[in-house]
C-alpha cells in the first residue's frame, strides 16, 4: 500500500507525475519514444509544462540500446561513482553532501575518459531514513549534474553489500519494515530523476544475503506500475544464479546488470592473517594474453548459458575490473576485463571512477584496505592513475 505523503507531495501529484512527466520524458521508455510514430500524438496529451528530459547525446545513446539481445547495450560505458567525500551512504547524501565537488568530480571524469555515457550512482535507504527532505533536495542537486554532463544514469536504490565501514545494508531493514515504507523511498527517488536514467537497479548484490525474487518483485512491479516506461535490473542478477532464479528475474530485469570479476580476481589464500592480493607475481605482461582468454571463455560461459535459456536481454557488466594495489597490475586487470567484454559484446562500468573512502577504493591511508584491493581509476589528487587510461581503448572501439 502506498503512504499517503512522500516528502511534500500529495499522492495525486505523485499520480500525474508518473503517468505523464516519467511517460513522456522518463527514465526507460524515451529513447523508444522518439522514435515511435506516436510521439506526436504522446505530446498533444502532456501537460504544457512537461519536458523532455533526456539531454540529446544521452537520448542517442539510450535509443541505440537493443533490449532483446545480449549485445544490445555494448556501447554503455562509463564507471561506477562514489563521492571523494564519504564513505557510507548517509555521509555521500546527508553529512558532508557537497554538489560543486559532485559537478567538479564527474568533470574530472569527462576530462581523462572523454567517451564516458553512463553513471551507476548508489543511492541511500539509510539517508532518506534519517532525513529525507534533504536526500531529496541532494539526489535532484546530482541528477542535475548528471544531466547537465550528459551522462545515462544507473541509480542502484538498495544494496546489502556492508563494505568497512558500512555503507547502507538494506538486510537489515528489508524483512521487519512494511513495504509501503520502501514505496515511499522508491517513488520519491524516482520523482527527483526524472530523466537520463537508462535502468532502475532495485538492489546491489542482494543474492549473497538471501534476498531473492519476492521483495525484488514487489519493488520491481510498484516502479513498473506507478512510473509506466521505467526499467529495471539488479546488480549481478544472472551471473551466479540457477535456472530457476534466472527465469523468475527474467521479467524482473529488463537488462542484464552483471559483476564480472571472474579469472582476475584474488585468491583468498589466507598466511596467518593476511590476505594475498592480485599482484605482479600473479599478473603481469607475460601471463597477460592467456588470462584474457581465461576470461572470455569464463563470462562466455554466462551468456551461453542465457541463451541456451533463450533469454536474451542486453547485458552491461556494472561492476567489473577487480583492484590491485599495484597500478601496473590493476591497469592489467582492466586491460583483460575490459578486452573480453568488448568481444563478447557486454557494456562496462568499472568499479570505480574517483578515489573514495568508501570500501576498496583507497589506499590504507584513507581506511582498511582488503582483499578487493585499490579500485579507483583517479588519485587522490585528482591525476590518472598510470595505465589506466586503456579504458579509452576499448571505449573507442564500442562508442566511435
Amino acid at each position: 500500500m502506498i503512504m499517503k505523503n512522500v516528502g511534500h507531495k500529495k499522492l495525486s501529484d505523485l499520480h500525474w507525475n508518473r503517468r505523464h512527466f516519467i511517460k513522456h520524458g522518463g527514465s526507460g521508455g524515451l529513447g523508444l519514444l522518439l522514435a515511435s510514430a506516436f510521439q506526436s500524438e504522446l505530446m498533444a496529451q502532456a501537460p504544457k509544462h512537461s519536458v523532455i528530459n533526456h539531454t540529446p547525446k544521452a537520448g542517442d545513446v539510450f535509443k541505440r540500446v537493443v533490449w532483446n539481445r545480449v549485445d544490445g547495450a555494448k556501447h554503455i560505458v562509463g564507471f561506477n561513482y562514489q563521492p571523494t567525500w564519504g564513505a557510507t551512504g548517509t555521509e555521500i547524501w546527508l553529512d558532508k553532501f557537497d554538489a560543486e565537488k559532485y559537478r567538479a568530480e564527474l568533470v574530472r571524469g569527462k576530462e581523462l575518459f572523454p567517451l564516458m555515457n553512463t553513471v551507476r550512482l548508489w543511492l541511500s535507504w539509510g539517508a532518506w531514513k534519517k532525513d529525507k527532505d534533504s536526500y531529496i533536495k541532494n539526489l535532484r542537486s546530482a541528477y542535475s549534474v548528471c544531466r547537465e554532463l550528459d551522462l545515462l544514469m544507473i541509480p542502484t536504490l538498495f544494496t546489502v553489500w556492508k563494505g568497512t565501514p558500512r555503507f547502507d545494508p538494506l538486510y537489515e531493514d528489508y524483512k521487519k519494515v512494511p513495504f509501503g515504507e520502501f514505496e515511499q523511498y522508491l517513488a520519491a527517488s524516482i520523482e527527483a530523476c526524472p530523466g537520463n536514467v537508462l535502468v532502475w537497479d532495485l538492489c546491489n548484490e542482494p543474492f549473497q544475503f538471501h534476498i531473492y525474487s519476492e521483495w525484488l518483485t514487489l519493488a520491481a512491479s510498484f516502479i513498473k506500475r506507478e512510473f509506466p516506461g521505467s526499467r529495471t535490473t539488479i546488480g549481478e542478477a544472472g551471473v551466479y544464479n540457477s535456472e530457476k532464479e534466472l527465469r523468475a528475474l527474467f521479467d524482473i530485469c529488463d537488462l542484464w546488470s552483471i559483476h564480472p570479476y571472474d579469472v582476475f580476481i584474488s585468491k583468498r589464500i589466507m598466511a596467518g592473517r593476511e590476505t594475498r592480493m592480485v599482484d605482479s607475481k600473479a599478473l603481469n605482461r607475460g601471463n597477460i594474453e592467456q588470462k584474457k582468454q581465461e576470461y572470455l571463455a569464463a563470462v562466455g560461459k554466462h551468456l551461453k548459458i542465457w541463451q541456451d535459456y533463450g533469454l536474451d536481454k542486453p547485458v552491461v557488466a556494472s561492476e567489473c575490473c577487480w583492484g590491485s594495489m599495484d597500478d601496473e597490475v590493476r591497469a592489467l586487470i582492466v586491460e583483460g576485463t575490459l578486452d573480453g567484454l568488448v568481444k563478447l559484446g557486454i557494456g562496462f562500468l568499472p568499479h570505480a571512477l574517483h578515489t573514495s573512502p568508501v570500501a576498496d577504493l583507497h589506499p590504507p591511508e584513507l581506511g582498511p584496505v582488503i582483499d578487493a584491493g585499490y579500485m579507483a581509476f583517479i588519485r587522490r589528487d585528482g591525476s590518472l592513475r598510470p595505465g589506466h587510461d586503456v579504458f579509452n581503448k576499448y571505449a573507442r572501439m564500442v562508442v566511435e
